[in-house]
């Protein structure tokens, strides 16, 4: 197994570029892991306390705004921009089609899709998915044994994206893929899973064309970033 500390350093190079752009708000409450949960009520007003998953999961299931859950931490999700769905969007209609030319049947989901971590007691809401395990289909509601998930970052999510997401979705044991796809320049992040442990990938020209050999497909950065 690679040193941990090797992708937390590629991590910290790509957050660092972020973080000279105007309006950088770092997501501190989340990657500090307090105790608490940011929750908001009464549209503003902040209140702090501790979920269990089950509060959370019947929260999530009833209301119309999206909660991830991290931990106890309850976890109100941002709207995105229009370029931010965009490149979801390229990405998910790439990957559905070159999925159907192969053998073993796999299912690609966008962002209303919840993915399940048990070993971080953590429920997050991925931009896209693609799942192969006839348990995920059958489940309807969430996602446990992603092979590929795919973050596209915005201002309010780079920071958990390139850390604590990353730390919890390279110890998901289904997981082949993990994409970070930045939306303010032609730049992919791809971790693939080897005998060897985690290796990372840079693309950075449209060009270029990311290889997902272990799900027998590949997906072009002209494609993610089509019509951008």
């Amino acid at each position: 197994m690679l040193n941990q500390c090797y992708f937390f350093f590629a991590a910290r190079i790509f957050l660092r570029k972020w973080a000279k752009k105007p309006n950088f708000v770092p997501r501190k409450a989340v990657c500090r892991r307090k105790m608490a949960t940011k929750h908001y009520q009464n549209m503003g007003e902040l209140t702090l306390n501790r979920y269990s998953i089950t509060e959370y999961l019947k929260q999530d299931d009833a209301s119309a705004l999206r909660c991830e859950f991290i931990n106890g931490e309850i976890v109100a999700m941002a709207g995105s921009s229009l370029k931010h769905n965009e490149i979801s969007g390229n990405i998910f209609a790439a990957l559905r089609a070159a999925l159907r030319a192969k053998v073993k049947p796999c299912k690609t989901y966008m962002s209303d899709a919840r993915l399940q971590i048990t070993q971080r007691n953590s429920y997050y809401y991925p931009d896209v998915m693609i799942a192969c395990e006839f348990a995920d289909w059958a489940d309807n509601r969430n996602i446990q044994s992603p092979s590929l998930i795919v973050e596209v970052l915005s201002e309010s999510t780079q920071s958990i994206d390139l850390t604590t997401k990353l730390s919890s979705y390279l110890q998901i044991p289904s997981l082949n893929y993990y994409l970070i796809v930045a939306q303010t320049e032609t730049l992919v992040l791809c971790y693939e899973r080897s005998a060897q442990g985690w290796l990372l990938h840079v693309y950075d020209e449209l060009s270029e064309i990311v290889s997902l050999r272990l799900l027998e497909i590949s997906l072009s950065l002209a494609d993610i970033y089509e019509n951008l």
